[in-house]
């Protein structure tokens, strides 16, 4: 497990506004409902990356992971698809969880428990599901490394 990387990530979640993480899309442009790229993404593709939040972006906590200059510098990527559609995350070669596994040293399983919105079972104080938010995500990687 590198807890390095994991701890670069669970320290900078808390600072993504609510309205723009959504655990269920590697990344989603302004303008653009269902996911994808929008109009941005040849401009995305050549960076490789996701822009900064000012730019209306939301993203899953993988997609933000692949904005954040320490773990962008050392291989961590969200690229268009085949399809120039959709993003998705990659490093050396890897998609998805298996890229994230792969990042973070970690399982796919683990990868997976953390970043995968069907692992997280939360519920409001009037006992209705909800859905996970950054900070769910940033406590449940910390929680991981300091095991």
């Amino acid at each position: 497990m590198n807890r390095e990387r994991l701890r670069i990530l669970a320290d900078h979640l808390p600072s993504v506004p609510a309205k723009h993480f959504d655990l269920s899309s590697w990344a989603i442009l302004p303008g653009r409902m269902g996911g994808g790229w929008g109009k941005g993404y040849k401009e995305m593709d050549k960076l490789g990356h996701i822009p900064e939040v000012t730019c209306g972006t939301t993203a899953c906590a993988a997609g933000w992971a692949c904005s954040i200059p320490e773990l962008h510098a050392a291989g961590l990527r969200l690229v268009l698809d085949s399809s120039e559609s959709w993003p998705t995350v990659r490093y050396l070669g890897r998609s998805g969880y298996m890229a994230l596994a792969a990042f973070f040293s970690i399982s796919e399983e683990m990868a997976q428990q953390f970043f995968s919105p069907t692992r997280y079972f939360l519920f409001d104080k009037e006992g209705r599901r909800r859905n996970p938010q950054a900070k769910d995500v940033a406590e449940r990687i910390l929680e991981a490394i300091n095991k």
